[in-house]
């Protein structure tokens, strides 16, 4: 996902220190790696994030991936075009988000973007592990994928390549159909829609009944349809969570099988939770 990103270079904390004892440096923070990260040096406010985009763009929005999920990580985005004087883009210096990803639209020339963490709960560490700046429409889709099961090595797919509301998600090898395609959706909140080629409805979860099939509908803008991507542990990886139950796209029994299906379940951190989006 980080090909949609413009940073190019990234700068260094604000005291110019790093934890460089674990190599988290500036630079992890902008190498498309959810595995990796920047850390500040200890747990004090103040120490900011700069990457430089080689030239002036006309920017749209960012995407910060934190560290740690359900963690209050309280921040300003400034943008610059001389790297002196600084315009405010986004305050969340008051926020009571605790989204380990957030997505921010806005309207802006800037070739230097900094993040500045200001506010952060007990335990915590100013930690960013992709920070992304778009210079296409923000509300736009960010390209189309299909999604690799880690545990089966198949793909999320629509059953029997159905454009009705309703219709399950399946498992399957990849065979290159478009109801095995997805274009991923920004919402303003950091979570993502799923809307499939074949039939150009989204994946959502279709009530609250644990175990239940995912299935595809209508968009209608509602959090059962919003998806949060959480770095897994193993590198290259996400977990599609729910905004509304907090449950995520899972393979049922964990089957290795054809044709079976994606529930919503609890994380358990299992490798039929993981997800690769591979952009075709």
């Amino acid at each position: 996902m980080s090909e949609t990103a413009t940073a190019a270079r990234a700068g260094r904390s604000r005291r110019r220190r790093q934890e460089t004892s674990k190599g988290n440096l500036a630079a992890k923070a902008v190498d498309g790696e959810t595995s990796t990260r920047w850390c500040a040096d200890d747990g004090s406010t103040g120490h900011w994030l700069k990457v430089d985009l080689g030239s002036t763009r006309s920017l749209t929005g960012t995407r910060i991936a934190w560290e740690l999920d359900k963690t209050n990580y309280r921040y300003k985005i400034e943008g610059s075009t001389d790297n002196t004087t600084w315009t405010m883009l986004v305050d969340n210096t008051a926020t009571a988000g605790t989204g380990q990803v957030q997505a921010a639209a806005f309207r802006a020339q800037a070739r230097y973007i900094r993040v500045t963490v200001t506010g952060l709960p007990a335990g915590a560490w100013a930690s960013i592990r992709t920070l992304e700046v778009y210079d296409r429409p923000f509300s736009a889709d960010l390209g189309t994928y299909k999604l690799i099961n880690r545990n089966s090595t198949k793909v999320l797919d629509v059953a029997d390549a159905s454009t009705a509301d309703g219709a399950g998600l399946i498992q399957w090898p990849w065979t290159g159909g478009t109801n095995q395609q997805w274009t991923l959706l920004p919402n303003t909140d950091g979570s993502f829609r799923l809307r499939n080629i074949k039939s150009g409805k989204v994946l959502q979860s279709p009530d609250s009944t644990q175990g239940a099939t995912l299935t595809q509908g209508s968009d209608i803008g509602d959090d059962t349809q919003g998806w949060k991507l959480v770095p897994s542990t193993t590198s290259g990886y996400y977990r599609l969570v729910n905004v509304h139950t907090g449950w995520c796209a899972d393979i049922s029994g964990a089957s290795t099988a054809n044709r079976a299906s994606v529930i919503q379940w609890p994380v358990t951190g299992g490798a039929n939770q993981d997800w690769q989006l591979v952009a075709l």
